[in-house]
């Protein structure tokens, strides 16, 4: 297993990825000797990139996944791939709701 040294009080971001997927984005000082789990990659960021848990990291960029856009089904509720839309009381929305 690897370990990653840095200078003690010198904080980093880093992107913690799995399967070409940012999973989780942690700050760390390198004052403890820490390893990620075999299969997670752990990339060192600027402050000032802009991605987040569930982007994608391709070949050294990371990309924000386009969201697919929800569609009416049968019933006349709002869904995006088979999965209703709900508002913030747990309902499900309706396309007259959503198209208001």
């Amino acid at each position: 297993m690897n370990h990653i040294l840095i200078d003690a009080g010198d904080v980093r971001r880093y992107a913690l990825i799995r399967d070409g997927i940012v999973i989780q984005v942690i700050k760390w000082d390198g004052t403890d000797r820490w390893s990620p789990p075999e299969d997670v990659s752990l990339v060192m960021v600027d402050d000032g990139w802009g991605f987040g848990v569930g982007d994608l990291y391709i070949d050294g960029v990371f990309y924000r996944p386009v969201k697919p856009e929800p569609e009416v089904d049968d019933e006349g509720y709002m869904a995006i791939n088979g999965q209703r839309l709900t508002d913030a009381d747990g309902q499900w929305i309706t396309a007259e709701a959503y198209y208001a």
